[in-house]
């Protein structure tokens, strides 16, 4: 089973989204000014990669503490037949520590994983497996494509 270890700002969503949704008056800035921005050519690539495998997907997004936040991931990724089925515990600045923690927590054998983020704030040992994107942009396909490589690792050390 493959984790994906998803964030969301700079990953499903992008300035021009964060525009459009305030514009609009759908984000909600309580604890982040992109809460319920999201875009959809950046959310459809994730689910066109996700729906490939069988995989879990781990949200390690500051969207995480909000449950609201969490409400509107789950709806919109529900449309393509996904769902956020964990998420990663606050452990303090560095997100690859929170990530690390759910790998030595969750007991996984080999896990197989890819980070999506848009910080860098990853442990060495899982840069291999990190696929850094933008605000500028959020999710695009050569990401996807990254992401295919990364994955390819793991099917190629199982051959061995």
């Amino acid at each position: 089973m493959i984790v994906f270890f998803l964030d969301v700002d700079g990953v499903l969503n992008n300035f021009d989204a964060v525009r459009a949704a305030s514009a609009k008056g759908t984000c909600i800035g309580a604890l982040d000014y992109s809460i319920g921005a999201l875009d959809d050519k950046c959310v459809e690539r994730f689910a066109r990669l996700a729906r490939s495998y069988t995989h879990t997907i781990v949200l390690s997004s500051s969207w995480r503490h909000s449950p609201r936040s969490v409400a509107i991931l789950q709806e919109r990724l529900g449309k393509f037949g996904l769902r956020v089925d964990s998420k990663t515990d606050t452990l303090g600045p560095m997100r690859g520590d929170e990530i690390k923690r759910w790998l030595d927590v969750c007991g996984l054998q080999d896990p197989q994983f890819v980070i999506f983020d848009d910080d860098s704030d990853m442990l060495p040992e899982q840069l291999p497996f990190f696929v850094q994107t933008s605000m500028k942009a959020g999710l695009t396909d050569e990401h996807v494509s990254q992401a295919i490589e990364i994955l390819q690792i793991f099917v190629d050390s199982i051959g061995d």
